[in-house]
């Protein structure tokens, strides 16, 4: 199963250096049983810069990574 990315629409803002916006991590959410939320997976790194189809195979890659794990292949 591979998804069909499309760019519906695209923003743009300012991007100050991290020591501008703040201090700390942003922080997570927990469900009621203490895990960390996220559906599937989650991918560490901004991608924001990368075209469409790139951020497509880098998502299908790490999906196919984190089902082979979870089954134990």
């Amino acid at each position: 199963m591979k998804p069909n990315l499309r760019l519906k629409r695209a923003y743009e803002q300012d991007n100050p250096a991290t020591r501008d916006q703040g201090t700390g991590k942003p922080g997570r959410t927990y469900d009621s049983l203490g895990r960390r939320s996220a559906i599937i997976l989650e991918l560490e790194k901004d991608r924001t810069k990368h075209p469409a189809d790139r951020i497509e195979k880098i998502v299908v890659k790490a999906l196919d990574e984190a089902i082979r794990q979870t089954l134990g292949h």
